[in-house]
């Protein structure tokens, strides 16, 4: 059984994949950066996620990108789960 603890914690979906984003991560200048890649034909969108990893998102005009706060208790975080290169559809 996982261990809950209360917290803010804010994830992203870009194109169906959810990432949980850093604690220390500014999601008003994240939200910026994707809605400015959004105008663009791509444009990758950088920032960390939790557990310190780097993520790197191809955002352009036809990408659906949801940032939900999640307020209350959390789930301890999982390891992101991204695809394989050969379950990726390109």
């Amino acid at each position: 059984m996982s261990e809950h603890r209360w917290g803010v914690r804010t994830s992203v979906s870009i194109d169906g994949t959810a990432v949980f984003v850093a604690q220390d991560e500014d999601i008003d200048k994240l939200k910026q950066r994707i809605e400015r890649a959004a105008e663009t034909t791509g444009r990758f969108v950088e920032f960390t996620a939790a557990g310190g990893s780097e993520v790197r998102a191809l955002v352009g005009r036809g990408s659906r990108v949801i940032i939900i706060t999640h307020h209350g208790p959390t789930p301890e975080l999982e390891p992101i789960g991204l695809p394989t290169f050969g379950e990726w559809d390109l």
